[in-house]
């Protein structure tokens, strides 16, 4: 007889820890063919954990474990039980009854079932639930739990007692549950709870509870008490814990012998009927947009047409070209922004046809099997970017169009990481912050070993024991599924408006279940705000991409604003290399990613020697020589070794992941389908696409992001107040993004405004030839602020600060946002001159409502408050400026370099020679971990930020960030750094 094993893995959340391989390792030492996983109302991990026992010839019964509440003979239950699947109809049950459950969750915030809805069902076996079972609660009323058993007997096809022996309660339990079973004459079954490995993974397993439930450790003793003992025993032990009831159990193995659930039920397929309807409205789709295309003309693109278009129909996938263009054509017909295309999709002719990208992939040379491959029999992965704006109402239609439940989001699964894991360790066991921060900076610096502190060791065992393991449920950034059967869903804590299908993204491509990637990005939503403001009929189809203007802008580094090449690296990188045409640009987006940059630092020594290969010098003229795109290493495969394509994008795919066993088998094959051609290069070709193949990149997306850049740049070049402006309202609320584009402004010598109250609208706005600035751009105010100010000044325009602040209730305009209105230079045109406006100012915030004041004449006005003017603060006005508005308006660099003037006339003139003075903005600040010294920056603006260093840590806790400080700086290093002497803090925000 086996008493199974009853298995919580790592994905039962607080409630599991082991994990595959130790379940595997177990199967081995144990001699079991078989493996039963019950997680908590979940299947998250029945899809991987079928497929990776299966290829280790072990059946996976799937069971789960369910909450049960509901009252039965004026008895309250609150139970667990465990629903075991018996075969497909019964996994479509347990489907049902856990959506069921999360539906409930998110009405009543508790997830459970009720009784009624596990009653009369052929296709599923339950279990009592053991320890904390249907029983528990009322296990010394053995009347109650008499008729509780016959009535479950009756409604229930087939029903199982359980009994477990972990502790002394559950032994005590299983005594009685045993004399019960005889007075009813039920079946009763014995399972082993297992939660963790081994025995001495219990602490690992309460804390990997506590950091998931966000709880204490010392709060853990009484309450996980029922979860100790939950290890892998032997069989043999097991068998002497019940031996006094062995001839009483009924062999729960004997059940599972006719549970038959397999992942090829599972698979989603279409009914011919289905298939043919899909094959015909593609084709109708089709003869309707070839009229469209002059390229017909051409042999090469019918030829293209022709074999994709069997490829579709014969992988049986042209309901999911159908999907993509439905959902892109609801989405333009909306007038919402959608990409020129994403990942591998843009490969495809026929997409480009129905427009559901706007590459053109015979121009580009992009290759089909990239995206769609007979051999491989994978659906096709359709990942579609909208205007960021408008993401929701896209998923939004693609849930109207279909059941909502066959459309849900995808899970993820984050894992435990080993410096959040100490921290996550550090706070349960009650250390505070600058323990696990000392602890981390041992693991940065690479001295684990030199670690003296017990405390610290045993922090670091225990995170390293969690580190990998499955932690909690996240939501997919753009996964979508639309599925033609009953899917497990649900629900994040973070996100309560989307399901979620159990499965994550890799499950569901074994299942063969529809997937998109409905993405959002804000770049479209820039693009959308530029196109309406210019109305001009320009798109990613009709676009001119041999415009050397466009190109000279991108040559020269004015590409700020421009996506993917406004980062410093990639604006030097292209001062180096120059971009003359559209494949150039495609080829240094795609080559400066950290992999090829480092793979090609020795690569030249090679190049002579791969370009004397036959073919291989055609098929990288485009790139120089340079194995950078997948759709290359395809071609090489096809080529000089001679594969078909499909054979060739399975090649591409095999190399890339790097397998041991699989690698040698691939250079054996390829290296002989290559003797006909490169017989003594064989082996050096193939060590090359090995290595690059990591990093080599999808031409297809490249090319569609590129088209992106090419369309940001064209406009930036063309319609560049169009573009700032739009740049702006879309980056308001990023101070660091905004004071980029706001210097880069200045650069290209735009006219910007600064703020006023009586002209500036809500978002930034042309005002004749300059930008105007926008009253959300201002750090700090809120937008019911701003409406207000709108709507009051829509009645009568503001003819002071007196009038302005006698208009406006304090609860809706504060002291803070006062502040924030003079600061910024909003007030000015209200008052004459800068004294006054300072004055009144400060007149209004201290007694707000008597202002009667307006009255004195403005002479006696400044003489009345002198004292008041004198504590204007130069320094703070500068500061504050910049700090609302990211730039400033003021000229603070003329105010810098005056007072460094100043100060340079008070010393001698041998210390001048020795000393010189620098005013500017703290930026940034750093310890420099390889030396012994401190780093500040100090910034003037739209100036580069100047170096200085110091060996005082006094000096870098006590400066702060963002402050105007001076310091007087003496001697340089041997690599040019300024040593600080002194140092004085002008201004520092309190």
């Amino acid at each position: 007889m086996i008493i199974p094993n009853k298995i919580y893995s790592e994905y039962s959340f607080d409630k599991g820890l082991v994990n595959s391989k130790e379940i595997y390792n177990e199967c081995i030492k144990s001699g079991l063919d078989f493996v039963f996983l019950t997680e908590y109302f979940n299947v998250h991990s029945f899809v991987s954990y079928s497929s990776y026992f299966y290829s280790k010839d072990i059946r996976l019964i799937l069971g789960c474990e369910v909450y049960i509440k509901d009252t039965i003979f004026n008895k309250d239950i609150r139970a667990n039980v465990t629903i075991i699947v018996k075969n497909y109809y019964g996994y479509i049950s347990l489907c049902s009854l856990l959506n069921k459950a999360w539906s409930r969750y998110i009405r009543t915030g508790c997830l459970y079932l009720r009784l009624n809805d596990i009653y009369y069902n052929d296709n599923i076996y339950i279990l009592s639930g053991g320890y904390n079972g249907i029983y528990s609660r009322y296990i010394s009323n053995v009347s109650f739990c008499t008729k509780l058993t016959f009535f479950l007997l009756k409604h229930i096809t087939s029903f199982f007692i359980e009994i477990q022996r972990t502790n002394i309660y559950s032994f005590k339990e299983s005594l009685i549950l045993i004399e019960l079973s005889k007075l009813t004459c039920s079946k009763i079954v014995a399972t082993s709870p297992v939660r963790y490995n081994l025995k001495g993974d219990f602490n690992t397993f309460c804390y990997k509870n506590y950091i998931t439930r966000r709880k204490y450790f010392i709060e853990y003793r009484k309450d996980l008490y029922c979860y100790k003992n939950n290890y892998f025993i032997s069989n043999t032990d097991k068998l002497l814990l019940f031996k006094d009831c062995v001839d009483f159990l009924y062999d729960l193995s004997l059940v599972f012998t006719k549970c038959s659930l397999s992942l090829n039920k599972l698979r989603e397929h279409s009914s011919k009927l289905q298939l043919d309807r899909s094959n015909f409205r593609l084709l109708k789709n089709l003869r309707y947009s070839v009229k469209y295309f002059s390229f017909f003309k051409l042999k090469e693109y019918i030829l293209r047409f022709r074999y994709e278009l069997k490829t579709i129909i014969d992988t049986g996938f042209a309901f999911y070209f159908l999907l993509a263009k439905d959902i892109v054509s609801w989405a333009r017909s909306k007038s919402i922004q959608v990409g020129p295309g994403r990942g591998s999709c843009s490969s495809s002719l026929i997409s480009y046809i129905l427009t559901i990208t706007d590459i053109d992939p015979i121009r580009h040379k992009l290759i089909f099997e990239r995206f769609l491959n007979k051999s491989k029999k994978s659906v096709p992965d359709f990942d579609i970017d909208f205007c960021r704006k408008y993401r929701d109402l896209v998923i939004d239609f693609i849930r109207h169009k279909f059941p909502s439940n066959n459309v849900t989001n995808i899970v993820t699964f984050s894992k435990f990481q080993i410096r959040n894991t100490i921290r996550d360790i550090s706070r349960v066991m009650g250390y505070n912050y600058s323990f696990s921060t000392s602890l981390i900076n041992y693991i940065i610096m690479g001295k684990e070993g030199s670690i003296t502190n017990i405390s610290m060791r045993n922090v670091l065992l225990l995170s390293k024991k969690l580190e990998g393991r499955i932690k909690y449920i996240g939501t997919h950034a753009g996964g979508v599924i639309v599925s033609n059967k009953t899917v497990p869903i649900c629900f994040s804590d973070n996100d309560r408006n989307y399901s979620l299908i159990q499965y994550d993204k890799y499950s569901i491509e074994l299942l063969g279940i529809v997937k998109m990637d409905i993405l959002g990005l804000n770049t479209l939503t820039i693009l959308s705000s530029i196109l309406k403001q210019i109305k001009l009929g320009i798109c990613f189809r009709n676009i001119s991409i041999s415009d050397n203007k466009v190109y000279s802008l991108i040559n020269k580094g004015n590409t700020t604003g421009i996506f993917q090449i406004e980062g410093i690296g990639i604006k030097s990188f292209i001062l180096n290399h120059k971009v003359s045409c559209f494949n150039d640009l495609v080829n240094i987006i795609s080559i400066y990613r950290p992999g090829p940059l480092k793979f090609l630092r020795n690569y030249n020594s090679k190049r002579r020697r791969l370009l004397d290969i036959p073919y291989v010098k055609d098929i990288l003229k485009d790139t120089n020589g340079i194995i950078l795109f997948q759709e290359q290493v395809i071609e090489i495969a096809r080529k000089v070794a001679n594969y078909s394509a499909n054979e060739a994008d399975i090649f591409r795919t095999r190399i890339s992941k790097g397998v041991c066993n699989h690698i040698l088998e691939l250079r054996d094959k390829f290296v002989s389908s290559c003797s006909k051609i490169c017989i003594n290069d064989a082996n050096f070709l193939f060590n090359e696409l090995q290595g690059m193949s990591g990093y080599s990149f999808n031409k297809a997306h490249a090319v569609s992001y590129s088209y992106i850049t090419y369309f940001m740049a064209f406009l930036k070049c063309y319609y560049k107040i169009y573009f700032y402006i739009s740049l702006l309202n879309n980056n308001f609320d990023c101070s660091y993004k905004m004071e980029l584009l706001l210097l880069d402004i200045y650069k290209n010598r735009l006219l910007i405004s600064s703020p006023d109250i009586n002209s500036s609208l809500c978002y930034f706005s042309i005002v004749g030839s300059s930008i105007l600035f926008g009253l959300n751009g201002l750090r700090g105010l809120g937008i019911k602020a701003i409406n207000l100010i709108i709507t009051e000044r829509s009645k009568r325009s503001f003819t002071s600060i007196y009038d302005f602040v006698s208009r406006i209730s304090a609860s809706n305009l504060n002291r803070r946002s006062l502040e924030i209105l003079y600061y910024s230079g909003s007030l000015n045109s209200l008052e004459d001159n800068s004294k006054l406006c300072y004055l009144k100012f400060m007149l209004s915030i201290v007694n707000r409502y008597n202002l009667g004041l307006s009255i004195i004449p403005k002479d006696k006005l400044l003489a009345l408050y002198s004292s008041i003017l004198k504590g204007r603060n130069i320094y703070k006005h500068i500061y504050m400026e910049k700090y609302i508005l990211g730039t400033s308006f003021t000229n603070v660099n003329r105010v810098f370099l005056f007072l460094e003037h100043r100060i340079r006339k008070l010393v001698s003139l041998e210390q001048k020679r020795s000393f010189y003075f620098y005013i500017g903005f703290l930026v940034q600040k750093k310890k420099e971990l390889s030396n012994n010294y401190y780093s500040f920056f100090l910034k003037k603006h739209g100036f580069k930020p100047r170096r200085f260093i110091s060996l005082s840590l006094s000096l870098f806790k006590l400066l702060k960030t963002n402050n105007i400080i001076c310091f007087v700086v003496s001697g340089i290093l041997s690599n040019r750094l300024s040593i600080i002497k002194y140092y004085y803090i002008l201004y520092e925000r309190k």
